[in-house]
């Protein structure tokens, strides 16, 4: 007995087993074998295999399936074409076409990205992977500004949802409003039971003293009393989880607790200072809660002896309380140049409530940072629209929006040339390779290096700089974040063992492919720009007192 005498349905169930390519393979050897592999449920188990999303999914008795696998499989390798374009591409208005590109396709798109990301082995295809992870994140910026326009139209909008999708789309995507919305339950609860069992209902300044004891006293509910603008401090769900925070994230927590019990806290902004106010019964009506001080309870004139300026407090919205707290973080990522975040906050900041000011800083961002000209002139357009900006201010903003526009084509006209950098005797590390500080113990990347220290200021502030070894080359790394967060770093070749290693960090495929052997393959544009690297052994390690030529530079 032959395979083909084998029963038809044992032979499709074996044939099932064959990855797509090996079908059609199969299908080319007979007429007989042809027909097996062109059984319907062969490729509706393939394409379920390999695509677990499906948008408009074939009914069961779908009769095409070999033709949808085709369909999908070449919209796959169109969606890997443009990925490896986007990375290989050196021209800013060209990555920016292709990113609309592929955001307009929606769902599509989405599960597209999604799916590379996680395709193939984990060492493998870096570079599509990390480009297909930032489209990710741009269609989870798009899905935040949906979230927020649903929010906002919603007749009984709750603060402390609006606070969570700031927290979901700047510090943890996996947050969920349902266990935020728990806790704060939890703690409003506690406050009611305190009165459970009694025979009379509590008046309304009774409820509002035992929220003030369980909040401050056996919560511990407290302001931070180090850095006002550390961004751990601002997001909702880790102020319930440490009981520290800003002025304003407490205030809100305690208003949203307050509105279970429903009682009428309101709110209060002023610069630079932030408190809660009772409006309801009692001797305590007109009272501020001063929440970062472990509750006190505050009359107008102490206000006024404390010297807060009181004659600008207002009442603040939901929307003013959101924009408020973004800029907060807004100002936090500028100063630590996390543009992206930054970016993102500045973007639902303006979608709540567009300001004039916040406006201008986006047609900045977006001329000189993201190169995405055409959403400078949408902006400049909305602030003319608002009829708050000077003539001269507009005119100076679109002189900055036509500036970069003429830099951006000339880029794309004429391309960075990329000089390439050829070995010499003195280096002895190379593109790709893992290391250990010497000194310092964290691990790495090399990503580039020099023959001789580029930047002798940063070097020595590093303490990379030797007296010792003043002509040894130095390297560009990027660093573990297991042992310094987010890192690159400019160090000295003395201060490098090999050692190899799986780096983490979130650029590791800006620069390189895959990772082999213990080393890393570089990326198409370091090839060009170090192309004897590739071929290059280095030492095992090498320590501090090797000796370095001074290399001939003429």
């Amino acid at each position: 007995m032959t395979f083909v005498d084998l029963p038809f349905e044992l032979l499709v169930h074996i044939l099932g087993y064959l990855p797509s390519k090996s079908l059609v393979c199969m299908s080319l050897v007979s007429k007989q074998f042809n027909l097996i592999c062109d059984t319907p449920s062969l490729w509706r188990d393939l394409c379920f295999r390999r695509w677990k999303k499906w948008n408009n999914k074939p009914k069961d008795d779908h009769l095409s399936w070999r033709l949808t696998y085709v369909q999908r499989n070449e919209e796959d390798r169109n969606y890997n074409l443009i990925l490896t374009e986007y990375a290989n591409s050196a021209s800013t208005l060209r990555k920016v076409q292709i990113e609309e590109l592929i955001l307009a396709r929606g769902e599509e798109g989405r599960e597209r990205m999604i799916k590379t990301q996680l395709e193939g082995h984990r060492f493998e295809n870096l570079t599509r992977k990390y480009y297909a992870t930032y489209m990710a994140r741009r269609f989870a910026e798009a899905d935040v500004l949906d979230k927020w326009r649903r929010h906002l139209s919603s007749s009984n909008i709750q603060i402390e949802e609006g606070a969570t999708i700031i927290a979901q789309s700047l510090c943890d995507s996996k947050l969920q409003f349902e266990d935020v919305s728990m806790q704060i339950q939890n703690i409003a609860l506690a406050v009611k039971n305190q009165f459970a069992g009694l025979d009379y209902i509590p008046q309304e300044s009774d409820v509002f003293l035992a929220l003030n004891r369980h909040f401050f006293e056996d919560l511990g509910f407290t302001g931070f009393s180090g850095d006002q603008f550390l961004p751990s401090r601002s997001f909702i769900h880790q102020v319930l989880r440490t009981k520290r925070g800003i002025q304003i994230t407490l205030c809100l927590i305690y208003t949203a607790v307050a509105h279970r019990l429903r009682l009428p806290i309101k709110m209060i902004g002023m610069p630079l200072h932030y408190l809660t106010r009772y409006d309801g019964e009692g001797e305590f009506n007109n009272r501020f809660i001063d929440v970062f001080h472990g509750g006190q309870i505050l009359t107008h004139d102490d206000l006024v002896r404390r010297s807060l300026p009181i004659e600008h407090a207002t009442v603040n919205t939901p929307e003013e309380i959101y924009v408020r707290l973004l800029r907060n973080l807004i100002e936090e990522y500028n100063g630590t140049g996390q543009m992206e975040l930054m970016l993102h906050a500045l973007n639902q900041s303006i979608l709540i409530m567009p300001q004039q000011e916040e406006l201008a800083y986006r047609v900045m961002i977006h001329a000189n940072y993201t190169g995405k000209i055409q959403h400078s002139i949408r902006d400049l357009n909305d602030l003319i629209g608002m009829g708050s900006i000077t003539t001269q201010g507009e005119q100076t903003l679109r002189n900055k929006v036509e500036q970069a526009k003429l830099q951006l084509l000339s880029e794309d006209i004429n391309p960075p040339l990329i000089v390439p950098k050829f070995r010499h005797p003195n280096i002895l590390f190379s593109v790709g390779h893992t290391f250990r500080h010497a000194k310092f113990g964290y691990r790495g990347v090399i990503y580039g290096w020099d023959l001789l220290c580029q930047d002798d200021i940063d070097a020595q502030c590093s303490g990379e700089w030797s007296p010792l070894h003043p002509h040894q080359p130095f390297y560009h790394v990027l660093i573990d974040v297991r042992d310094r967060p987010k890192q690159s770093g400019y160090i000295s070749q003395q201060n490098i063992i090999l050692e190899p290693n799986l780096i983490y960090h979130s650029d590791i495929g800006s620069h390189f492919t895959a990772f082999r052997d213990g080393i890393y393959i570089p990326h198409q544009r370091l090839r060009t720009e170090y192309p004897e690297d590739l071929f290059s052994h280095a030492p095992l390690s090498i320590g501090p007192t090797f000796t370095f030529q001074k290399p001939n530079l003429v």
